[in-house]
């Protein structure tokens, strides 16, 4: 597979072509489109090519260099050596500041940060232009690993446990929140919560947006994101990386997706939006 082969996103694969022979490569990229449009097969390839030890002339992954091959074909129950690993900030609050500032617009990114990883997410967030505005706590932020199986287009989250919380950072996060507002239009609010949260810390989030004139995006899930429905945010999206499953319903097919957005819109949300098997969004 090259991006030749690649049908349908010929202007996406255009810029990357570019930015690969400029060695301009961004901190981020949205790959988006319906279903059967190359967007994940367009996103495979670029890896591959941005990791390459012998690109080509043609800003084109070799697929026989020690990478290619290592990236290509992931054994499962054997030895497998790594050659690029990349640690870099995340979490998907982060991923959304990340993906505004690639957009060209200001962003806030706020939260909990400790330790020598805290320390490193802020750095390079500031480097990206991103304003930050987090609480530091004692304990240090947890570390994820993402295993990417190229031949297989898989991807597969290895998720530590968060650190606890106290009272005490929780009152000072909303108090940082509740002065972020004055300069914000929009919020989003998303991820697992913390050991040491409760489950309506969304909720309350969205009751100081919404006094403040701000419209909330709630994207998380379980408890939690039924308790955020509750003070009615602008646009509401549950997170189904742990479970298919919304107010139990199963989503296998988009009649189910779309049963399930109406629902969370008949909970609180002005919007709602729910995901196909990571496909597309009803």
């Amino acid at each position: 597979m090259s991006f030749k082969d690649i049908i349908g996103q010929e202007r996406a694969i255009k810029i990357l072509t570019k930015s690969l022979k400029e060695n301009k490569i961004s901190s981020s990229y949205i790959f988006v489109g319906s279903e059967g449009t190359g967007k994940k097969l367009t996103a495979i390839e670029f890896t591959k090519a941005v990791n390459c030890l012998n690109l080509s002339k043609n800003s084109e992954a070799c697929e026989n260099c020690q990478s290619c091959n290592e990236i290509s074909n992931l054994k499962i129950n054997h030895y497998n050596k790594v050659l690029n690993a990349h640690t870099t900030s995340g979490g998907k609050g982060i991923n959304v500041s990340k993906a505004v500032r690639g957009c060209g617009r200001e962003t806030i990114a706020i939260g909990f940060l400790g330790g020598g990883r805290g320390r490193m997410i802020e750095e390079e967030l500031r480097e990206m232009g991103i304003t930050t505005n987090f609480w530091h706590i004692e304990e240090k932020t947890r570390s994820n690993t993402i295993i990417s199986d190229r031949k297989a287009a898989q991807h597969t989250l290895l998720s530590e446990p968060g650190p606890k919380i106290t009272e005490y950072d929780l009152e000072m996060l909303k108090s940082i929140f509740y002065r972020a507002m004055s300069q914000c239009s929009v919020v989003t609010l998303s991820g697992s919560l913390p050991r040491g949260v409760p489950v309506n810390i969304y909720g309350d989030l969205i009751s100081i947006a919404k006094e403040r004139k701000v419209k909330a995006i709630l994207n998380t899930s379980g408890e939690q994101f039924i308790k955020g429905l509750e003070k009615k945010p602008f646009l509401a999206k549950p997170d189904l990386r742990e479970s298919n499953r919304v107010f139990g319903i199963k989503i296998d097919k988009e009649k189910d997706a779309i049963k399930a957005a109406k629902e969370v819109v008949q909970r609180g949300a002005e919007i709602g939006v729910v995901s196909l098997e990571q496909e597309k969004d009803i």
